[in-house]
C-alpha cells in the first residue's frame, strides 16, 4: 500500500523472523514511556498537559543486540523507502550511506495509546531527530 507519505510493507518479517524477534523482545523490560519536554519543565507536566501517550518502551541498539533485525530493516529502507524517496546515498557496493538510531520497542496494553500521530523530523529543526530521513514502524500483535 502506498501513500504520498508512507508505504506499507506487508509480511516484511516471515514466521521464523517473528519467532526470533518475539524471543528477543521477551528479554526486554519496557518501562513507562517518558515524553519529550516541549514547553514544560518536566515529563509529568507534559503528560498532564497533553495526555497523548500511555505505553511502555524499551530502547536497544539493533546493530549490536539484534543484527539480523537491523539487516532486515536496512534492506527495507534500501529496497522500498530509498526507491520511493531517494534521500540516502548508496555506495558502490550497494550499501546505504547512513547512520542508524536506537530502536524503540513500544508495548501497548488494553486501553493504552499514543494519541498523537506526529512527525519526528523537521527540515528547519534543530533536534537530533531532525536529521532522520526514514522511520520504520513494525506493528506486531500476538
Amino acid at each position: 500500500d502506498k501513500n504520498p507519505e508512507y508505504v506499507i510493507v506487508r509480511a516484511a518479517l516471515d514466521a521464523e523472523m517473528l519467532a526470533r524477534l518475539n524471543a528477543f523482545l521477551n528479554r526486554k523490560r519496557p518501562q513507562p514511556a517518558k515524553m519529550k519536554n516541549e514547553g514544560g519543565n518536566s515529563d509529568d507536566e507534559r503528560k498532564a498537559r497533553y495526555d497523548d501517550r500511555d505505553s511502555l518502551v524499551s530502547w536497544f541498539t539493533a546493530q549490536d543486540e539484534c543484527p539480523w533485525l537491523q539487516d532486515r530493516f536496512a534492506a527495507i529502507i534500501k529496497d522500498v523507502a530509498n526507491v520511493e524517496w531517494p534521500l540516502l546515498k548508496v555506495s558502490g557496493n550497494g550499501e546505504l550511506q547512513c547512520e542508524y538510531e536506537e530502536t524503540q520497542y513500544a508495548v501497548y496494553g488494553p486501553g493504552q495509546h499514543f494519541k498523537a500521530w506526529h512527525q519526528d523530523a523537521f527540515a528547519e529543526g534543530n533536534d537530533p531527530e531532525d536529521a532522520r530521513q526514514f522511520t520504520i514502524v513494525a506493528m506486531l500483535t500476538p
